[in-house]
């Protein structure tokens, strides 16, 4: 991977701290989230954004919507068609450990000044290292980038330790908006960010 310099002022933080260690390097005209040179190659996690269509983002997703249909009736859970042309505008990024993707998200702008994070997911066996962290810093970045202060998600109370990963980010819970007004399984929340 071609690699520029450091970004010197992440704006992907924690009250104020970098995520889990991780710095932003810039590769092409878009930041990169990297662990610190301590890490063998095969251990460096790497966040990149990719097109809708990349197969390791797919891959992901099918295991997203395999686990979500093990908690959520299938009218409940409010995917993204891949195939829309519209889908084409949103930002996907993709974690990977070594060459291995492990996590993934995306935002959809919803207005001016808010996106949506979607398709949020990180593999189970690599939980807790720090990945959904990296991936929602870059995808926050992102949304900063393009103009964005509010950020919006649906999630269900089922996935508690979705809710706790997103209120430790900032989040507070909301009412429920858009395609999730009437869905009495779906856990709306929002968080303002900074550009």
């Amino acid at each position: 991977m071609d690699k520029a310099k450091n970004m010197t002022e992440p704006t992907a933080n924690v009250n104020g701290s970098r995520l889990d260690g991780a710095s932003f390097e810039t590769v092409g005209k878009r930041a990169v989230a990297t662990e610190s040179d301590s890490v063998t190659p095969e251990q460096m996690i790497t966040v990149r954004e990719v097109p809708c269509d990349d197969e390791g983002l797919l891959a992901l997703i099918a295991k997203l919507d395999h686990y979500l249909s093990s908690l959520y009736p299938a009218d409940e859970i409010f995917g993204v068609d891949l195939s829309a042309p519209a889908t084409r505008e949103m930002v996907f990024a993709v974690a990977f450990l070594g060459n291995r993707p492990v996590g993934c998200g995306g935002i959809r702008g919803l207005d001016d000044g808010t996106a949506e994070l979607k398709r949020f997911y990180v593999e189970p066996d690599v939980r807790r290292a720090g990945i959904a962290g990296k991936v929602y810093g870059y995808l926050e970045h992102r949304a900063a980038e393009m103009g964005h202060t509010i950020l919006r998600l649906e999630t269900g109370e089922p996935q508690y330790e979705s809710i706790g990963f997103y209120r430790k980010q900032g989040f507070y819970e909301i009412e429920r908006f858009g395609e999730y007004v009437d869905c009495d399984s779906s856990y709306c929340m929002e968080k303002r960010i900074s550009r």
